[in-house]
């Protein structure tokens, strides 16, 4: 009775550090996917810019290697000052999409559903061109 009881114990912990093993790393592939994914579908602004630039990225050094990653900056009207880290076209640079941003055009901004750093701050992934409204 009392091996069985033994034998009873052991498998339930077996089975909890299984469930374990295979739940926790599917929960945090789950979350990388949701945070690094390009989340801006619906969530959108509508501002005009005043200035746009690319900057290397603040800190510079990344785990004893120099970070050398550019990142945008963009400061608008109506919305503040946006950052972007990644350029939204693979095939260019940050400093490209950056200088194809004009002072003083309308654009429709994209923003991430998860919003980190500072407030004042907004993540976008994209900026599209768009009409003024009259």
């Amino acid at each position: 009775m009392v091996q069985q009881s033994v034998r009873n114990a052991k498998g339930w912990k077996g089975m909890l550090v299984s469930i374990l093993v295979l739940v926790v790393p599917a929960v945090v592939i789950m979350l990388a996917i949701h945070i690094f994914r390009d989340d801006s579908e619906g969530k959108y602004k509508y501002c005009t810019v005043e200035k746009a630039w690319a900057e290397y990225r603040a800190g510079g050094d990344l785990s004893g290697n120099t970070d050398y990653t550019r990142v945008g900056w963009v400061e608008t009207r109506e919305c503040g000052k946006l950052a972007l880290s990644d350029s939204p076209n693979k095939d260019q640079s940050m400093d490209d999409y950056m200088a194809s941003i004009e002072p003083g055009g309308y654009y429709k901004v994209y923003l991430k559903n998860v919003q980190l750093g500072s407030p004042g701050l907004t993540s976008v992934t994209r900026l599209e061109k768009a009409e003024r409204p009259s």
